[in-house]
């Protein structure tokens, strides 16, 4: 809040600044018609006078406004505004032409990196075995010993594509040597250290996708920043990287309303990079009592259903009679993400109290449950859907539920009007189907 308070202050100093100087140059310019030649004054025998900054200033000053001073205001002011623009079209295009410049450099130079050392990084990054330093070394053949700061960017990039591909057969303890001889990792620490938020949170992302190790001094002082998404992006680290008390951090706020759909993103990752590693999940119930955000508390519980534990999915069952609409459809995704196959029978009694767009995740999740024991109620919401999507959605579930619900699907097909058969073509086609489940 404090820093927020800065910084608006500091924007209202500016522009109290710009707004005066805009004010001086339009007094100058176009009311005041008086002009000092005594500034303009040479000593006679001489050809040149002396001017200090501020003079200098004024010498142009004077000379446009001399120059100018016979035409209407109206033509001054059009005439200034003209002048402004073009000079920020100019600085806008010199602007986008480095920016071509440099992405054109960059991309010159990271073919001829990958075409140098692709083969041979993704030889150590792969292999099966440990590899020390000196053979990662000799295996890289690195032509030079240092880099510039962009090259360094782009070994970062030529890392994450290599772990992008070979995900599953990637060995982290390989890629740290590797980073470590290329020098990635100092270059890191100092750039972590002293570089721009935005640079630290890009470098932070690609150090976290690629699991390699940062000093804990420098890690303390992140996970403390004062800037919000540097500092989630820190603590998502430390829990990737600290297995003593790896979930302490989302103890402090962390789930507050700037945790935004990216965010999700990542926590969801990060729990997959804990499963994947047979690590220990943090307990989710206790994340979502204390949060009081319902967007967040609907995705906590929806992540329940992919990674959480049995006596978890059977706490957020107490959602279904909650008053918060978000929670009750998140938590009947999440019976379907865990296809908790006891919560099967409660959902279907919540259904008929439920609005039409949760009944269809309702629907969802007894399809993905599939007991074998909803034929009955699937074909029952066919009938009573109240409107066409709706009942696309309970027809699609009926067919792809079991081979009675096949049955089913056909028989009310035969009985259905030329009209509802239609409905019945859309179901049965693949590339309607894919257009309808991404809408529901």
């Amino acid at each position: 809040m404090y820093k927020e308070y800065i910084k608006r202050n500091k924007r209202i100093t500016y522009l109290i600044i710009a707004l005066l100087l805009i004010i001086w140059l339009v007094y100058k310019f176009l009311l005041s018609g008086n002009t000092d030649d005594n500034i303009g004054y040479v000593m006679p025998g001489t050809q040149y006078r002396d001017f200090n900054g501020f003079e200098s200033w004024q010498y142009y000053i004077y000379f446009f406004e001399n120059k100018f001073s016979g035409y209407p205001w109206v033509v001054k002011a059009s005439l200034c505004v003209v002048t402004v623009v073009i000079i920020l079209w100019l600085i806008a295009f010199t602007s986008l032409a480095v920016y071509v410049y440099k992405k054109f450099v960059r991309r010159r130079i990271y073919i001829k990196l990958r075409g140098l050392y692709y083969e041979n990084l993704k030889k150590v990054m792969t292999a099966e075995e440990d590899l020390s330093m000196v053979t990662v070394n000799k295996m890289l053949n690195l032509e030079r010993t240092s880099f510039l700061n962009v090259t360094y960017k782009l070994w970062f990039k030529l890392f994450r594509a290599i772990h992008v591909e070979f995900e599953n057969s990637i060995s982290v303890n390989n890629s740290i040597n590797a980073a470590e001889v290329i020098g990635m990792m100092k270059y890191a620490s100092e750039e972590l250290s002293r570089g721009k938020v935005k640079e630290k949170i890009r470098l932070l992302q690609s150090v976290r996708q690629l699991y390699l190790p940062l000093p804990p001094g420098l890690l303390s002082r992140l996970i403390n920043d004062n800037n919000e998404r540097l500092l989630k992006q820190s603590r998502m680290y430390y829990c990737e990287t600290n297995p003593e008390n790896p979930y302490v951090v989302f103890d402090e706020d962390f789930f507050n309303e700037n945790f935004h759909v990216w965010d999700q993103m990542e926590f969801h990752d990060t729990a997959e990079f804990f499963i994947k590693r047979h690590r220990k999940m943090p307990s989710f119930i206790p994340l979502i009592k204390d949060t009081k955000i319902p967007s967040i508390k609907s995705f906590l519980i929806r992540e329940v259903g992919y990674w959480g534990q049995e006596e978890e999915v059977k706490e957020v069952m107490n959602f279904f009679d909650s008053k918060n609409i978000q929670c009750r459809e998140a938590a009947y995704e999440c019976m379907g993400y865990y296809k908790y196959e006891p919560s099967e029978e409660i959902m279907m009694k919540h259904y008929k109290d439920e609005k039409e767009e949760t009944q269809r995740k309702i629907l969802i999740a007894l399809l993905k449950i599939n007991s074998g024991k909803a034929e009955e109620f699937l074909r029952m919401a066919c009938k009573t859907a109240e409107s066409t999507f709706s009942m696309r959605v309970a027809l699609y579930c009926l067919l792809n539920y079991s081979e009675k619900g096949k049955r089913y699907f056909y028989e009310m097909e035969k009985e259905a009007s030329n009209e509802e058969r239609r409905i019945f073509r859309h179901v049965e086609d693949p590339i309607i189907n894919n257009a309808m489940l991404k809408q529901r």
